[in-house]
């Protein structure tokens, strides 16, 4: 006689085998992996030198840095597009 959990447990691991058909999840689970290891490591050290505020400042230059890639690789990419269009 089963108490329930089998059922659930089966259906939890239903799901995640059916996510993980696609290629796109399973990339994303692997770079989540690897940047959960990475920001456990750093954010070991930061705390442990004492340096908290530093890594906080951290994500913000990395946010605004990422951003403004982003808008750059869009500017030359446009510029590209114009200038291919009037040699054609």
């Amino acid at each position: 006689m089963s108490n329930g959990t089998t059922t659930a447990t089966s259906i939890g691991n239903w799901r995640i085998r059916a996510m993980l058909d696609y290629d796109f999840m399973r990339s994303a689970f692997a770079a989540a992996t690897i940047v959960a290891i990475a920001s456990g490591t750093v954010g070991y050290f930061l705390v442990l030198r004492g340096q908290t505020f530093a890594g906080h400042a951290l994500s913000h230059v990395g946010f605004t840095g990422e951003v403004s890639l982003h808008s750059l690789y869009r500017l030359v990419q446009y510029l590209l597009h114009r200038v291919s269009a009037r040699s054609i």
